[in-house]
């Protein structure tokens, strides 16, 4: 993973070159599908989940790839994707990539309804992975992000997006990942049902407090993966899974699991 200076780098040279909006997530796509090489280290973890054609939910979707990470790392995936952009979702159902059965065009919160999505354009730079239901989430780039920021070349895009409860779809996940921009607590609330009812292994990105507190309450720990092993009780940056011990029992001998409490593994 990058580190944060080589990140903002990246993010000043995207916002003076809209065109790289691109580049990155079909390069990283390719990638993952030419080397088997997920985009983030963490959905390694999935190779040793002995589950087979698990049904896994990519919730914040966006460009697809936490898609393809999927499917590289899981035995044979179903994969549902929820992306409420418009845009964005249309383009993942054109291209139709490997293991996905459907995109659901919604948002994923508490309530059922509509909402306002706030997207912010820098510089003519569409950052729709920012997205945000709380327009002040949608300022992250102003909170130093990247270098020589100027506040006038923001712009806040809105759009009218649907909004639904997972426990709505009556779904069975194995694996739910969860990209939301700081409305993580709001999918796990309107999730409760299917949490207690099938225990999905979680990979959710930054949770907050509030987060850990709701899953806690269906039998989740969170762990953070070292590349080599998952180590209970710790935050992951930038993702934090959560497991409940039955779950756990389904990760291979070959995932090793360090223990928080009297320090043991397995």
């Amino acid at each position: 993973m990058l580190a944060e200076p080589l990140k903002k780098v990246f993010r000043t040279a995207q916002t003076e070159l809209p065109v790289l909006a691109d580049v990155k997530p079909r390069l990283q796509i390719r990638l993952g599908h030419w080397f088997r090489l997920p985009h983030e280290r963490d959905f390694r973890v999935f190779r040793h989940l002995d589950v087979d054609s698990p049904l896994a939910l990519d919730i914040g979707a966006n460009r697809g790839q936490s898609l393809m990470s999927l499917w590289v790392t899981c035995r044979r995936p179903r994969i549902i994707a929820f992306e409420p952009i418009a845009g964005l979702a249309e383009r993942l159902r054109a291209a139709s990539p490997p293991g996905l059965e459907r995109v659901e065009q919604a948002a994923l919160a508490r309530d059922a309804g509509e909402a306002d999505i706030h997207i912010p354009v820098y510089n003519g730079y569409v950052y729709d992975g920012l997205a945000a239901l709380d327009e002040a989430d949608a300022h992250w780039l102003a909170d130093g992000r990247m270098y020589r920021y100027r506040p006038e070349r923001l712009e806040i895009v809105t759009e009218r997006v649907t909004v639904r409860t997972l426990d709505s779809y009556g779904l069975e996940p194995d694996i739910v990942k969860i990209d939301v921009q700081g409305a993580e607590r709001q999918v796990v609330e309107g999730a409760v049902e299917t949490l207690e009812r099938t225990h999905p292994v979680l990979l959710v990105e930054a949770p907050s407090a509030d987060v850990i507190d709701v899953v806690a309450h269906f039998g989740y720990r969170p762990y953070a993966y070292t590349g080599r092993r998952l180590v209970e009780g710790a935050q992951g940056d930038p993702n934090t899974f959560f497991i409940t011990d039955v779950r756990l029992r389904q990760f291979g001998s070959s995932l090793r699991v360090e223990r928080s409490t009297g320090g043991g593994s397995r």
